[in-house]
């Protein structure tokens, strides 16, 4: 495997879906209805089926930004695996509130053995200046990547069609007086259709909309509206809180310094507060970790997961998203996914090194026929869990962005 050093000259997280059908605030109905966009060829992907990659079932840090560029502050808060050719786009930024500095996008098509610089033509200094809190590939138009950056010369939303070369920054608070761009902070994308996202912001929203508003669009970004937050436990924006689109016109929000979670089934018009239930049956009050990433997940089956400083819960059926149950044993967690057979699961403070507060064991694991069977992984020690998970079904690799633990591989088969 070559080294960072070697590699430099050369984004999951949460699902959900704001659907397909409904008046979402003054955008009309949703839907797909974003221009055709021609995409790039695919890229050959060529990773090594004969060992190469590791052994199987053992996690492997396989990238680690502080080794190649002199900022020592850099950590790795997203990971995105392109469902088109299964290549691999990976960011860091500085962990420093306010920090101006990121290493931009990079990108491998060896299923991480390589890695090398992919923003480097029109808006490549912007996205390098700032802290990525989302990387999301857009599963239905190929080439096409969206990176939420925190602070930056400018913070916003930045879109590339061309596999992370070029990128361009979207309007994404029309309905803000132009001096008062609004920062974005979540993005919440609808299962049903790539086309329809959610953003939350790390600004307060001005009126006529709550201070705790949402940008929405329904043509993949190309136009955003306004529809308001909940006023449920507090008044204006939080610093890490996540948004979901769980289904048609419906969202989560996640309000992690509140200890909030608000439901909306009519495009923010009402919101109501989900119950929690515990493995025997008792309530609970769950408490919400820190993830811009988000912290909902959809299983196989539809079931949706949620993870929490108070384990794990799940949804479904006519009750998805209002009536939560803890999964017995389950864990703390921030991040979710699966590989076809096991639910992972990591929280993102359970390192020990930079915040963590942990042994630095931070991965965890269940079958998804047996979700009460729990099981610590072992692996090298991490300073820090995962903030964004992403998955290679092709390749059978789960990737998990740790922060100032740098991306970490694990071959599941």
């Amino acid at each position: 495997m070559a080294s960072p050093q070697q590699e430099a000259g050369g984004a999951q997280g949460d699902s959900g879906a704001l659907g397909d059908s409904g008046a979402l605030g003054d955008s009309g109905a949703l839907g797909d209805s974003g221009a055709q966009v021609t995409p790039p060829p695919p890229m050959v992907t060529a990773c090594d089926a004969d060992g190469g990659l590791g052994p199987i079932g053992v996690w492997q840090q396989i990238w680690l930004p502080q080794s190649f560029l002199p900022d020592p502050k850099l950590e790795t808060s997203s990971v995105a695996v392109d469902p088109y050719d299964k290549a691999v786009y990976v960011a860091a930024g500085s962990y420093t509130n306010g920090g101006n500095s990121g290493t931009g996008i990079y990108r491998s098509s060896d299923c991480g053995a390589s890695f090398q610089l992919a923003s480097t033509g029109m808006g490549s200094t912007q996205v390098a200046s700032g802290d990525p809190w989302v990387l999301r590939v857009n599963a239905s138009v190929p080439g096409t990547i969206d990176l939420v950056l925190g602070y930056g010369a400018p913070g916003g939303l930045y879109e590339s069609t061309d596999r992370g070369a070029d990128w361009s920054q979207l309007d994404i608070s029309p309905w803000e007086p132009t001096n008062m761009p609004l920062t974005p902070q979540a993005l919440g994308v609808s299962p049903s259709s790539d086309q329809t996202m959610a953003l939350s912001f790390h600004d307060d929203c001005t009126s006529p909309y709550n201070a705790l508003c949402f940008g929405v669009t329904t043509n993949g970004g190309a136009a955003w509206t306004a529809i308001n937050g909940p006023t449920l436990g507090t008044s204006g924006w939080q610093e890490a809180a996540s948004l979901s689109i769980l289904a048609d016109n419906t969202l989560l929000y996640l309000g992690a310094s509140s200890g909030t979670v608000s439901y909306s089934n009519d495009n923010g018009n009402t919101w109501s507060t989900p119950t929690f239930a515990t493995a025997s049956g008792g309530t609970v009050t769950p408490a919400i970790g820190e993830s811009y990433g988000g912290s909902t997940y959809f299983g196989p089956d539809g079931t949706l997961y949620l993870g929490t400083a108070s384990g794990i819960f799940r949804s479904s059926g006519t009750s998805l998203g209002t009536q939560w149950t803890q999964l017995m044993n389950s864990p703390n967690a921030d991040c979710l996914i699966d590989d076809g057979t096991y639910l992972y699961a990591s929280d993102t403070w359970a390192g020990n090194g930079q915040y963590g507060n942990g042994d630095g064991q931070v991965f965890w694991r269940a079958p998804l026929s047996d979700l009460t069977s729990w099981t610590q992984m072992t692996s090298p020690d991490s300073p820090r869990g995962s903030y964004e998970f992403a998955y290679d079904k092709i390749h059978h690799i789960v990737y998990s962005a740790n922060m100032i633990g740098g991306l970490w591989r694990l071959v599941t088969q």
